[in-house]
């Protein structure tokens, strides 16, 4: 059973130790050029010195800019395997017909698929750029924590309804967003870093 916060504990408390967010090149949310604008900075930082998170190459965090499926599996895949094992994730064959073996996105996609943490969109498609929910993306945090998908009913229709009330009682839901509403990745790396953190 996967457990994200196992996972991570460690990692947190080296980074934490080596002082707070002062890791190699990695950014914090005052070396972003939109460092100002980032509303949750010290998920954004705490996110980015875990390499979960990365700037634009513009040197932007971009937090308003929106999560999209590709960006979400990449995020995961880092939070349950770590940055650098989740940088050797490959695929010589892609199960999607929008998502080509070599897509920057396919090794952390088809782990996320693998694990039960995403799936496709119908037709043999992922949508990989497609926006993301913070309902879809709240399920996908919860499915790493080691909820099983169909025992909390997270298919069908009350899905939602269902996703909403687990990430509200786990304490991963960041207070004052609308979870139906396409997730920005400031309000990502809030949701993760709730999620590091949930009790």
């Amino acid at each position: 059973m996967r457990n994200l916060k196992r996972t991570l504990s460690l990692v947190l408390a080296a980074v934490m130790l080596v002082g707070m967010m002062v890791v190699g090149a990695s950014a914090a949310s005052s070396d972003f050029v939109d460092g100002n604008e980032i509303t949750y900075a010290e998920a954004a930082e705490v996110m980015t010195a875990l390499g979960v998170f990365e700037g634009t190459d513009k040197g932007a965090f971009n937090p308003t800019g929106i999560l999209t499926r590709e960006q979400a599996a990449k995020i995961v895949a880092v939070m349950l395997l770590g940055e650098e094992d989740a940088s050797k994730l490959t695929t010589n064959s892609t199960t999607f017909k929008d998502v080509a073996a070599n897509r920057w996105s396919a090794g952390y996609i088809g782990y996320c698929v693998q694990q039960g943490i995403l799936a496709g969109t119908g037709n043999g498609n992922f949508d990989p750029e497609g926006e993301l929910t913070g309902l879809a993306f709240a399920k996908m945090m919860l499915v790493a924590l080691g909820y099983d998908a169909k025992v909390a009913n997270y298919v069908g229709n009350d899905w939602a309804i269902n996703v909403a009330a687990d990430a509200v009682n786990a304490g991963i839901a960041p207070k004052g967003i609308v979870l139906a509403d396409a997730m920005t990745r400031e309000q990502a790396a809030q949701m993760a870093f709730q999620t590091l953190t949930a009790d």
